[in-house]
């Protein structure tokens, strides 16, 4: 039977736009719907949450829909943002990806990523400007093993985390650094963990986990806590449950689930890109519960 939380959220699902669509609803939208898909997928819940086919098909079509924004976006971060949407829309919901759409991914992730470099050797802004987390995490996606055949991306993917743990304090802290792009360095140095065998920012990154997550302050009350930060916690969300360096805080991802929850309360029926994210967070933390919650049988 489904949970009441997970059966609470399903009539509130958007529809997938016919026409264009912000980054951050997209990627809220697709984080909804990949999530369903693949609790549906691997314990075969398809007369309880719906025919996976139609998911599918919400999947291909929030593809489309990115795929047509992409090319009219101009700003390195949220192109990043939007082509590693991609990358998810396309590798995430089943074993075998489709040839063509990953192979559009890749090529244009490798011209994101060579127009960032020659950028920076153009305009000199430094060692870490604005977007540089975002396209570092579309060459992490270039890296991915057994995507791609060229080392380049790997060597530039961790060239620039060797220059993130360098400039980490001793606290954990980045000087300078908002929280938001301090979270997104987290999950990258998280995954390069995983991804490569040989490590080596493990120290850093755990550090980096002390003084930005488990320090992280929650708002006074609800009513304070507005869309920056339920951004922040997003990523923090996300950082938590990837676990691998850290184990899984429950009690903060409970926490976190709980404000988000407040926050899209106070939000309900506005559909708004705010309350679309704070549903995505919902759907997955419930399809996650549900799936633990359905694996032993499974086994």
């Amino acid at each position: 039977m489904i949970p009441e939380t997970l059966q609470q959220l399903l009539p509130l699902l958007p529809e997938v736009p016919a026409t264009s669509v912000s980054e951050v609803r997209l990627s809220a939208l697709s984080r909804i719907y990949i999530s369903i898909y693949k609790l549906i997928v691997v314990n075969g819940l398809d007369d309880e949450l719906g025919d996976r086919i139609r998911y599918e098909r919400m999947i291909d079509a929030l593809f489309e829909r990115g795929w047509a924004c992409y090319s009219r976006l101009k700003h390195f971060e949220i192109r990043g943002r939007l082509l590693h949407t991609l990358f998810s829309l396309t590798f995430e919901p089943g074993a075998v990806a489709d040839e063509h759409r990953a192979a559009a991914c890749i090529r244009a992730a490798d011209a994101l990523v060579r127009e960032y470099l020659a950028t920076l050797r153009t305009t000199r802004k430094g060692t870490d400007p604005e977007g540089q987390a975002d396209v570092m995490r579309c060459a992490a996606d270039l890296a991915f093993p057994g995507r791609n055949d060229r080392p380049a991306y790997r060597i530039l993917y961790r060239e620039r985390l060797t220059a993130w743990a360098a400039a980490l304090r001793s606290d954990g802290s980045w000087p300078g650094l908002s929280r938001n792009d301090a979270l997104r360095r987290i999950g990258l140095m998280n995954r390069d963990s995983y991804m490569f065998p040989e490590g080596g920012y493990e120290p850093e990154a755990r550090r980096a986990f002390a003084h930005y997550v488990e320090g992280f302050e929650f708002p006074g009350s609800s009513e304070s806590c507005g869309w920056p930060e339920i951004f922040d916690l997003g990523l923090l969300y996300e950082i938590l449950v990837q676990g691998n360096l850290w184990r899984v805080d429950e009690a903060l991802v409970g926490r976190i689930v709980s404000e988000v929850r407040n926050f899209a309360t106070r939000h309900a029926g506005t559909d708004a890109d705010e309350w679309v994210y704070c549903l995505s967070i919902l759907v997955q933390h419930a399809c996650e519960k549900y799936g633990e919650a359905l694996q032993p049988g499974i086994v």
